[in-house]
């Protein structure tokens, strides 16, 4: 199998099969011919061996066997990522190791949220908060064009919707979420483009619906639309934001604002990729079925 297909085909069962996933990665550094392969397999394995299987000193391992292959080199790309992902999983580990102390703000903000995004996965809530406190504190040292200002938007975006996703939230997890919804809505105003801060919207209105923090949400709801309109966006941009406005107002007990956005969610999905359409209309069932 040739190394990209190797990893879109890891990537995508890592969620389901992580053990299985691991162990191919494990036994598939030969495949790795070419210095710049090495950041993303790095990059998939600091992320399958932490946060989906806490298996930390597997992964450390396996970031130093990279350092051993033919093609690597010293002050390259592929060197830093691995000396911050080793980082990352050593903090998360709980044994600081002494690469956290070698890497500049800008890399040890990144390295301290990658393992934030662990614990957090590994619902270690209070740990993913104390870190995540820690790199908003040395986040506001870097440069708004700063690499790691991306990188914090992203993850505050990833550590949101995995809070998102539980059934039930402690206090602690609830106001979590929120803050890391709400760095992610203001990163991205200051790292991406006009549809990162349509999604920061879309994310930040989910958070805040998640919480039981309605007025806001639908404040957002709206908003993320009103992004998409400014931008003649794509319709499954559309259709999210309506699908979001919908829930909130379901939520708020607004049967109008909820039929209104329900319909109009409803009227995009003939426009959407066959690929998408099926989860798209399976997330408007729980609104069909009580309207």
């Amino acid at each position: 199998m040739e190394f990209e297909a190797f990893m879109t085909e890891a990537w995508t069962e890592h969620a389901e099969r992580a053990e299985i996933v691991a162990e191919r990665l494990s036994t598939s550094t030969s495949m790795i011919r070419e210095i710049d392969q090495i950041p993303g397999f790095a990059q998939l394995t600091a992320h399958v061996f932490g946060e989906h299987l806490g298996q930390w000193q597997r992964g450390l391992e396996l970031l130093e066997a990279l350092t051993r292959l033919p093609c690597f080199a010293s002050k390259t790309e592929a060197e830093r990522t691995i000396v911050r992902l080793r980082a990352a999983l050593g903090v998360a580990s709980g044994a600081l190791g002494p690469e956290l102390y070698t890497l500049d703000i800008s890399e040890r903000v990144r390295a301290l949220s990658v393992a934030a995004a662990a614990l957090t996965g590994r619902a270690e809530t209070e740990r993913a908060a104390s870190l995540f406190s820690r790199v908003l504190e040395l986040a506001t040292c870097i440069a708004d064009d700063d690499p790691a200002t991306r990188a914090l938007a992203v993850m505050s975006n990833n550590l949101a919707a995995e809070l998102e996703q539980k059934a039930e939230r402690s206090p602690a997890e609830r106001e979590l979420m929120l803050l890391a919804a709400h760095t992610a809505r203001r990163r991205w105003e200051l790292a991406g483009t006009w549809l990162n801060i349509e999604r920061a919207e879309y994310r930040l209105a989910r958070s805040c619906l998640a919480a039981g923090e309605l007025a806001a949400a639908f404040e957002h709801a709206q908003a993320c639309l009103e992004i998409c309109r400014a931008h003649d966006a794509e319709p499954r941009e559309l259709f999210w934001g309506f699908e979001c406005l919908a829930h909130v107002a379901h939520a708020r007990l607004d049967a109008p604002a909820c039929a209104a956005a329900l319909a109009a969610a409803t009227a995009i999905l003939p426009e959407l990729p066959d690929a998408i359409r099926g989860e798209c209309a399976r997330s408007l069932e729980p609104l069909t079925r009580v309207s």
